[in-house]
């Protein structure tokens, strides 16, 4: 039986094990000695959209479930409510997404809503980060690709 956690074999790259696909190849750790808090608010916001992703796709499921409740994902009201009490680009920086159960159905229409919103927020969050790491790729390199 396969474990459910990531467990690398070497200490950086190698074989991990999976529950759902077995064996696999894994990339090598990230060393985040070079994150900025702009990169580590993008990380955040990217891993917050997809477990927004996750829990629409959930709520699609189940539409026609009786008694499920709709899930929803906040990130950017959170966000907002430190931007509010400190502008530290720090603390905004270690806002993380928070996942909630709801009282109420899931709507089809309001969750292809949803979708379609983190769909235009995960685009954005991403061409930031390409944006930032082409930058970084300049002036390590001189080159503009």
């Amino acid at each position: 039986m396969w474990s459910r956690e990531w467990r690398p074999m070497a200490p950086d790259c190698g074989t991990v094990i999976d529950d759902i696909t077995g064996p696999t190849r894994s990339p090598c750790r990230i060393d985040w000695t070079m994150e900025t808090t702009n990169v580590r608010l993008l990380r955040n916001a990217m891993s917050a959209y997809a477990q927004r992703r996750r829990a629409v796709s959930s709520n699609v499921a189940n539409v026609d479930t009786p008694g499920y409740d709709r899930m929803s994902v906040s990130f950017e009201e959170e966000l907002q409510e430190v931007r509010r009490h400190s502008g530290s680009l720090r603390e905004q920086s270690e806002v993380e997404a928070n996942t909630e159960v709801e009282d109420d159905p899931p709507v089809l229409e309001e969750e292809l809503m949803a979708l379609t919103d983190t769909q235009m927020r995960t685009r954005m969050a991403s061409r930031a980060l390409t944006e930032h790491f082409d930058l970084m790729r300049m002036g390590i390199t001189g080159n503009a690709r």
